[in-house]
C-alpha cells in the first residue's frame, strides 16, 4: 500500500466532503487513523502507529493516536454524522440503500453497528454506533437498532429516500 498517495488522496476526500467542520490536527488525526487502521487490521494503538512509519515516526504516530483518542466521543459522533451527510448529499440517486450489519471488534469485544453504503461490491461504512454489554438487557438490543436507523433519518437529507437493508440476524 503507497500510504503516502493515500494519505494524500483520502485526505483530499474528507476536507472537500468535510468541508471546515473539523480543525486541520483533527483531520489529519482521523486520516492517518483510517489508514492504519486499514494496514493493521487492528484497534491496537502500537500496530496502528507501524502502519504510519512511511509519514511519521513510531513515537510521533503513536503520540498522535492517542491524543487523537483522547477527544470526547461526540466529536467523533459530529464528524461521523456531517460525513454521512455529505455523502449521500453527493448521491446522484433520490432513493438510497442503506446496509445495517454488525461487526464484533475482537480486541476490544464489542459489537459495531455499521451503517454503509452499497458500492461496486463493497459496503462502505458511513456511520456506526457501538453496542457497549451493559446496553443489552431484554429487548434494548431491538431498540438500539431502531434508535440508529431513527438518527439515520434525522441526519440524512430529508429530500432522500432511503432503503434499510440487513441479513437475517436482524429478523427478530
Amino acid at each position: 500500500m503507497n500510504i503516502l498517495l493515500y494519505y494524500a488522496k483520502l485526505y483530499k476526500i474528507f476536507q472537500v466532503t468535510l468541508g471546515m467542520q473539523l480543525r486541520k490536527p483533527t483531520l489529519k488525526g482521523l486520516v492517518l487513523l483510517i489508514l492504519g487502521l486499514y494496514g493493521a487490521k487492528s484497534f491496537i494503538i502500537s500496530e496502528v502507529a507501524r502502519q504510519l512509519l512511511p509519514l511519521k515516526s513510531f513515537s510521533a504516530s503513536r503520540k498522535m493516536l492517542t491524543r487523537f483518542f483522547a477527544q470526547p466521543l461526540e466529536t467523533y459522533r459530529k464528524v461521523l454524522e456531517v460525513f454521512a451527510q455529505k455523502v449521500v448529499e453527493k448521491l446522484q440517486d433520490d432513493k438510497i440503500v442503506i446496509i445495517l450489519d454488525y461487526t464484533r471488534m475482537p480486541v476490544i469485544n464489542l459489537d459495531v453497528l455499521f451503517a454503509s453504503l452499497p458500492l461496486e461490491g463493497r459496503a462502505i461504512p458511513i456511520y456506526f454506533e457501538i453496542l457497549f454489554p451493559w446496553m443489552i438487557e431484554k429487548g434494548s438490543q431491538n431498540l438500539f437498532e431502531v434508535n440508529l436507523v431513527k438518527k439515520l433519518r434525522e441526519i440524512l437529507p430529508p429530500y432522500k429516500d432511503i432503503v434499510i437493508t440487513w441479513d437475517r440476524g436482524f429478523a427478530k
